[in-house]
């Protein structure tokens, strides 16, 4: 059986994170899902994804890129961390900034 984790990103879709798609993160899957579910970011991607950004200490930011298939599914496809930000692609950003 394979393992999944669900989060629920900031526009109430679920975004499924499979163990398929764990080894194409090198971050901890916490992290992961917490910057799906209150990222500081969301940025445009590329060929129809988002990216999630949370911020991190010295300057660092947490990229995770997925993708929403329908208002009842989205995946994680990647996740990394950078010290970059694109703010030309910036869809969203939260308040707390």
């Amino acid at each position: 059986m394979e393992f999944s984790y669900t989060a629920i990103s900031i526009t109430g879709v679920p975004v499924r994170l499979l163990a398929e798609r764990w080894s194409y993160t090198n971050a901890c899957c916490d992290e992961v899902l917490e910057t799906i579910e209150r990222p500081d970011y969301i940025l445009r991607g590329r060929k129809d994804t988002l990216v999630a950004v949370r911020t991190m200490a010295a300057g660092r930011y947490l990229r995770v890129r997925y993708r929403v298939l329908s208002p009842r599914e989205g995946f994680v496809i990647s996740a990394r961390v950078t010290s970059s930000l694109d703010h030309l692609t910036v869809l969203w950003r939260t308040r707390r900034l």
